[in-house]
């Protein structure tokens, strides 16, 4: 939350600035770029978890009884192996963007540590995606009243 507060009114500060004619906040796009790198990736397993990602259930809701569940479960292994290819990507690339140096332009910035955040926001909204996935094949239980 406070990433995405800084990020807003570093923006909004920016622009009045140089409106103003004066110039800018020194390396400001890059600076947002990489907070938004922490707001989006840090949020995704959260939505994951508590079921808030947008999902189209239109089609899945027509077709008769298992049929859905077959469905839904193959669009859901789906996502979590293109997951977690994605993990394994930015993963692998960890180490190659320590050791190139590369950085912001101006700040410079490095941008392992970013890679860093997002292959653990990967890694936790992959396995949010796959407990999901395996949730869905166990009965729920029903608690009953206090007698």
């Amino acid at each position: 939350m406070a990433a995405l507060f800084i990020m807003m009114a570093m923006t909004v500060i920016n622009t009045v600035i140089r409106k103003a004619g004066i110039g800018g906040i020194v390396d400001a796009f890059d600076m947002t770029n990489l907070l938004m790198i922490c707001t989006v990736y840090c949020a995704l397993a959260y939505q994951e978890s508590i079921k808030g990602h947008v999902r189209i259930d239109m089609f899945v809701d027509m077709l008769p009884g298992i049929s859905s569940k077959i469905v839904d479960t193959i669009l859901n292994v789906l996502s979590v192996a293109i997951m977690a290819v994605m993990f394994y990507a930015y993963f692998n690339a960890i180490v190659p963007r320590f050791h190139s140096g590369s950085s912001t332009q101006v700040l410079k910035i490095p941008e392992w540590p970013f890679y860093i955040l997002v292959t653990i926001g990967l890694f936790l909204f992959t396995l949010a995606m796959l407990l999901n996935t395996i949730g869905a094949f166990v009965p729920e239980k029903k608690e009953e009243p206090p007698k």
